[in-house]
């Protein structure tokens, strides 16, 4: 089955993946596929240590943000980022983005609860 959208314009239909492409270039994103090798494949870019201990949040507009699980992942992060960009563009077939941005955020596990 093919799923057809319609937009606002009065053109005709197009296919959801090319809407959904369309979208997300238009909201500064690669294109779905992109997204998918970055999300989809972490531990292959970054391995298995570092997967641990970092996840991607966002790829927008040639930015590439990941969480880190404290400050010394965040140094690791930032040292290994060229390192991590490259793997991505191999595994993905193009630039996933043009720098990393790394914010700590401990897991939730981590975070005191109130009494």
């Amino acid at each position: 089955m093919t799923a057809l959208v319609t937009g606002m314009t009065n053109g005709p239909p197009v296919h959801l993946s090319q809407g959904l492409a369309g979208l997300a270039r238009r909201l500064g994103s690669p294109p779905p596929a992109v997204l998918a090798t970055v999300f989809g494949r972490w531990a292959e870019i970054v391995g298995p240590g570092p997967a641990e201990r970092c996840r991607p949040l966002s790829v927008r507009r040639d930015v590439l943000v990941v969480a880190v699980t404290d400050s010394a992942m965040a140094t690791e992060a930032r040292y290994q980022a060229a390192n991590w960009l490259r793997r991505a563009a191999e595994l993905a077939g193009c630039a996933v983005a043009r720098s990393v941005e790394v914010r700590v955020r401990p897991p939730r596990s981590a975070v005191p609860k109130d009494p």
